[in-house]
C-alpha cells in the first residue's frame, strides 16, 4: 500500500493525528466536522512469549498460574494433550492489556479480579471483580472489549474501553 493511501485511510479512522508527506505525525487539532480531536476511550496492549508460559508450567517452577488465572479460566486453558500454552499466554496478555486501561501504574496487578472468559462463539469477554472493578470504576472505565491473537512464539492482546461518566463507570461486582 502506498504511503499516501495508507495515511489517508489512517486519517479517516483516527482523526487525532494527520500524516504529513514525510511520514511524520502531528496533531491535527480538529476533526473534519470541526469538533476538537478527542478519542472516546483508552487502549491497552500486551505481548506474552509462549516461552514465558512454558517456564511457568515447568515441573521445577513454583505453581503460580492458580494465582494468575481463575478456576474458570484454567478450565478453558486445557486441551486433550495438556495445557493450552497459546491460550494461557493470550489470557495473561489480555489481563495486562485490561489493567493498562485503569491507569494504575505502580499498583499490583489484580490477577484474579480480571477474568478473560469466552462468550458463545469463543469471543473473549472481560469480567471484573473486587479491586479490579474498583480500579476500573475509579478510572471511569466503561465497557471493555478485548481481542487476542497468538502465533508462535507470541500471544498479543489489545483492550479498548470507552470512558464513562461516574454514573456509567464499570459496575462493582462481588469479589
Amino acid at each position: 500500500m502506498s504511503p499516501s493511501v495508507w495515511s489517508a485511510g489512517w486519517r479517516s479512522c483516527w482523526t487525532s493525528t494527520t500524516a504529513t508527506r514525510t511520514g511524520r505525525w502531528k496533531p491535527s487539532g480538529r476533526q473534519p466536522n470541526g469538533s476538537p480531536d478527542v478519542l472516546p476511550g483508552r487502549v491497552g496492549i500486551d505481548l506474552v512469549p509462549f516461552a514465558r508460559v512454558s517456564r511457568l508450567l515447568a515441573p521445577e517452577a513454583e505453581p503460580v498460574l492458580p494465582r494468575m488465572l481463575s478456576q474458570e479460566e484454567l478450565g478453558l486453558c486445557v486441551t486433550e494433550t495438556g495445557p493450552d500454552i497459546p491460550g494461557i499466554a493470550g489470557r495473561l496478555a489480555a489481563k495486562e492489556a485490561v489493567f493498562k486501561l485503569f491507569h494504575a501504574a505502580g499498583q499490583p496487578m489484580p490477577w484474579l479480579g480480571i477474568e478473560i472468559l469466552k462468550e458463545n462463539g469463543g469471543r473473549p469477554v472481560v469480567r471484573l471483580s473486587g479491586r479490579a472493578a474498583r480500579l476500573a470504576r475509579d478510572a471511569r472505565v466503561g465497557h471493555i472489549e478485548v481481542s487476542i491473537a497468538h502465533d508462535d512464539p507470541f500471544a498479543v492482546a489489545v483492550a479498548f474501553c470507552d470512558t464513562a461518566t461516574e454514573r456509567e463507570a464499570h459496575p462493582l461486582e462481588s469479589a
